[in-house]
C-alpha cells in the first residue's frame, strides 16, 4: 500500500510493519505490534492516518506508534469510509 509517498506492508512476525522509497530497500517499523495472520489486509491509509489492526488497532506516524483500541477480535481485513 502506498501511504505518504512511501511503500507500506506486513510480515507474520513481532515487528510486522515495513515501509520503503523504492520497493527494493525495506526498513522495519521499530515497534513491536501483533503480528498479522494468513489471508488478512492489516494496513489501511486514509485521511493521511496510517492505520494497522490485528487484535489492536494502532495508527503507525513518523512521531511512532499510537494504539487506537484494543483487544479485539481479530480483523480480517481493514477498511475505510468517508
Amino acid at each position: 500500500m502506498i501511504h505518504g509517498g512511501r511503500l507500506f506492508s506486513h510480515l507474520m512476525r513481532t515487528k510486522p510493519v515495513i515501509s520503503s522509497d523504492d520497493g527494493e530497500l525495506w526498513q522495519v517499523v521499530p515497534r513491536r505490534l501483533p503480528p498479522p495472520t494468513f489471508s488478512k489486509t492489516s494496513l489501511a491509509s486514509h485521511g493521511g492516518r496510517l492505520i494497522y489492526s490485528t487484535t489492536e488497532t494502532y495508527e503507525i506516524g513518523e512521531g511512532g506508534v499510537e494504539r487506537l483500541f484494543g483487544p479485539h477480535p481479530v480483523t480480517r481485513r481493514v477498511v475505510t469510509a468517508d
